[in-house]
């Protein structure tokens, strides 16, 4: 039983330094990641409504990639059409198309969707993480408390 307790508890430790640093390095940008949130519907079935996307820079994009990009800190998704050396030309997923952006606004493309079950499942988890911690961490103290009156 304790080896099983041990191996839970590296487990759960390990599954909440690695998220710590995962949202820590999202949130910074190392190696051009960022996170958005995406506010329409204009992409869906792929992209919905309180998606949460993870986004990373590519050198490039082919035609039908979702991409983030903003224009005067308006972040904003959308899908290639095409593009050119100084231009990508967009569109939407019943094909609308808009004005093309420059590249240089290309902000990176969604390597990780998570929609609202996932983030929902995610919070659990974490959650689960955290009490089994605290009471881990609360047991551990009781004992610590016993054994030093039984020293004493």
């Amino acid at each position: 039983m304790k080896i099983i307790s041990k191996i839970l508890n590296t487990l759960v430790a390990i599954f909440l330094v690695t998220n710590i640093i995962v949202v820590f390095l999202i949130n910074v940008h190392f190696a051009n990641l960022g996170m958005i949130k995406s506010a329409t519907n204009e992409l869906t079935p792929d992209v919905k409504v309180n998606d949460l996307l993870i986004y990373q820079k590519q050198s490039t994009y082919q035609e039908n990639d979702i991409i983030v990009y903003a224009i005067q800190n308006k972040y904003s998704l959308a899908k290639v059409k095409s593009t050119t050396e100084y231009l990508t030309y967009i569109k939407d997923n019943t094909n609308k198309e808009y004005n093309p952006i420059s590249n240089a606004d290309i902000k990176g493309k969604p390597i990780v969707i998570l929609n609202t079950t996932h983030i929902i499942l995610y919070f659990i988890i974490v959650f689960a993480c955290l009490i089994y911690l605290i009471i881990n961490i609360l047991l551990g103290v009781k004992e610590m408390k016993k054994d030093s009156k039984i020293t004493s």
